[in-house]
């Protein structure tokens, strides 16, 4: 799964599609992938986030989309930067093995470049391979929101 593509945005699906609404972010990139902007490379990157050394090293600014509990009504879209995350004190410390931003610190030394994560909160996360209704009617506005933050990033 190496990508040795340098690209100015790379867009990170986060989450697991074996765990319902937790495969928001999953599902968002495969819908943006069918219509990548230029120089944009979109990854459906699931919880293997060690299989992109090549994007967290050289990608010029980062997008993650992902599931992002955070006590907020089910379907609610937010945008978050980096330092809101740090922030938080952990809002987005992953629940997936090590964090993208844990990743990017390791792959550049604690100098990350401009990262953006677009988080939905679920209504639900079990066993499940369907998004929630909740989930599947916010997608849209997920969408639109990853392509602006493309164009501004």
């Amino acid at each position: 799964m190496k990508n040795n593509t340098k690209c100015r945005v790379w867009v990170a699906g986060l989450g697991n599609v074996l765990m319902s609404d937790d495969g928001a972010g999953v599902v968002a990139a495969r819908i943006l992938a069918e219509n990548p902007p230029a120089g944009t490379v979109i990854s459906d990157v699931g919880t293997a986030i060690m299989f992109y050394p090549n994007m967290l090293s050289d990608a010029e600014s980062i997008l993650c989309i992902d599931a992002v509990t955070s006590g907020k009504k089910p379907g609610t879209v937010s945008l978050f930067t980096d330092a809101d995350i740090d922030a938080s004190g952990g809002l987005w410390r992953s629940a997936h093995e090590l964090s993208l931003l844990d990743a990017v610190d390791i792959f550049r030394q604690g100098k990350r470049p401009p990262i953006m994560i677009i988080g939905v909160e679920p209504e639900r996360i079990e066993y499940g391979l369907e998004l929630s209704k909740t989930v599947k009617d916010a997608m849209p506005e997920i969408i639109s929101l990853a392509r602006k933050c493309m164009d501004s990033l």
